[in-house]
């Protein structure tokens, strides 16, 4: 492999992390932090691309319920 594949290999690497972080972040938040009114989030990419993240996926994924309003 030369210098330049293992660059561009590299390169690549960093965006896949940069989007896996970015995802993780956000779910993150949803799961967490987000008011229990708030249904969902599109991430929107660099590269154009647009995620639709579903809160209750991101609250299950926490282990957390929505309050319903209620404190």
């Amino acid at each position: 492999m030369n210098r330049h594949e293992r660059r561009a290999q590299r390169a690549a690497e960093r965006k896949r992390q940069a989007r896996s972080d970015a995802i993780a972040i956000s779910l993150a938040y949803l799961g967490g932090m987000a008011a229990p009114t708030v249904t969902g989030a599109t991430l929107f990419c660099p590269d154009g691309e647009s995620i639709y993240l579903d809160a209750d996926a991101a609250r299950a994924m926490a282990g957390t319920k929505p309050t319903g309003g209620r404190a």
